[in-house]
């Protein structure tokens, strides 16, 4: 028999008509990230809900009925945000019938207590938007009892964090919390599976164990979180990636002590790329951003000879034109304004940070014009 799950990283909601408790989202009003924010971020926020509609509806029309998400899915974990996720999920799962398995990212929720936060908004016409009355990141606690329908209601895997396992017809999902917090609410700030492996090395033992019991089941098995839990950048190069990149991948030694649990499949977002490696029997498939350059999310086929994974592009997202008139340039589809994000990213993010050379004269390094003649142009969108 084979069954397909779908899988949606990262999508970054924002609370679009809601303006995080400025107005009523049914007044049809807009709160929009700045230009400067969303073209200067690693992921757009304006577009954020019609990227996820337009992945819902994708995955209606394939007849699929199993949806993970696999942490990220607010930007940033305030209660506007929880309560336009709550809108589509709930929407989406009464008139389709999808059900939703979640695992909380590093964007979902702060730790133990909420912390403030602060974001510049502005109206579709660009006017800025006063002060939003519910700027501030919801608990783990909050954000785990708001979506406690989309899996969060599972019996806890253990009692140290929010693990959980699905049972499903031939396959178990095992939905691991990877999120380690300092007393202060705040995540480690290692890499998540290396400060699991260091502070939690108990969910670890976990994992063996579902293995084991998996097997006893005679039943596939697929482990899923936001981290990676293998290199995958370093497995693509060849070489040493950049310090941007490094410092959210695990260490050789994590990855090798989870393959030690038998675990053969896991899924992963966090860094917004569609990506696999391997460390010993373990592999590590990573799931793209729907709001990040190439945009889409990831489709899992199960059979009895095994699990085949896919990335699903978006190519037709309805609704991207909200804040066309912020950006100042003319309407475009959502595959060119991904291209010209992410050519604005590699231009003035990723490559003054991982070539060696000063700021001023880096538009003068022979790789920097290689690679920027490459790319969309990153102008207005």
């Amino acid at each position: 028999m084979t069954r397909q799950i779908a899988v949606i990283a990262d999508a970054h909601l924002t609370d679009l008509y809601g303006g995080y408790g400025l107005f009523d989202p049914a007044q049809g009003r807009v709160a929009l990230r700045g230009r400067t924010d969303s073209f200067g971020s690693t992921r757009l926020f304006n577009e954020s809900r019609a990227a996820l509609v337009a992945c819902l509806a994708d995955i209606t029309a394939r007849g699929i009925r199993d949806v993970v998400l696999l942490g990220d899915m607010t930007d940033d974990g305030q209660p506007g945000a929880l309560r336009a996720l709550r809108a589509v999920l709930d929407r989406a799962s009464r008139d389709h019938g999808l059900q939703f398995y979640a695992v909380l990212g590093n964007h979902d929720c702060a730790g133990t207590a909420r912390r403030p936060l602060s974001a510049a908004l502005y109206d579709a016409w660009g006017d800025p938007l006063p002060d939003a009355p519910d700027q501030v990141m919801l608990s783990e606690a909050e954000m785990c009892a708001g979506l406690a329908p989309y899996g969060f209601a599972h019996p806890r895997l253990w009692q140290e964090d929010r693990s959980y396992i699905v049972t499903l017809s031939g396959v178990w999902l095992l939905m691991l919390d990877a999120n380690v917090w300092r007393s202060d609410a705040k995540l480690d700030a290692r890499p998540a599976w290396d400060a699991v492996w260091a502070i939690r090395p108990g969910l670890v033992d976990r994992i063996a164990q579902t293995v084991r019991l998996a097997r006893r089941a005679q039943v596939q098995l697929i482990a899923f979180s936001h981290y990676p839990m293998i290199d995958f950048v370093r497995s693509t190069a060849g070489a040493a990636p950049p310090a941007y990149w490094s410092a959210r991948m695990p260490a050789t030694a994590t990855s090798e002590a989870l393959a030690a649990t038998g675990l053969g499949v896991h899924v992963s977002g966090h860094l917004h790329l569609a990506n696999r490696a391997a460390c010993a029997s373990l592999h590590n498939i990573a799931v793209p951003s729907p709001v990040s350059f190439p945009g889409g999310y990831g489709l899992l086929t199960l059979t009895a000879r095994g699990i085949r994974a896919e990335r699903v592009p978006l190519r037709a997202v309805a609704g991207i034109d909200v804040a066309t008139a912020l950006y100042g340039g003319p309407r475009t589809q959502y595959a060119a304004l991904l291209g010209r994000h992410f050519a604005g990213l590699v231009k003035d993010f990723y490559l003054p940070r991982d070539l060696p050379c000063e700021p001023a004269t880096l538009h003068h390094h022979r790789r920097y014009r290689q690679i920027a003649s490459g790319l969309p142009h990153a102008g207005h969108a």
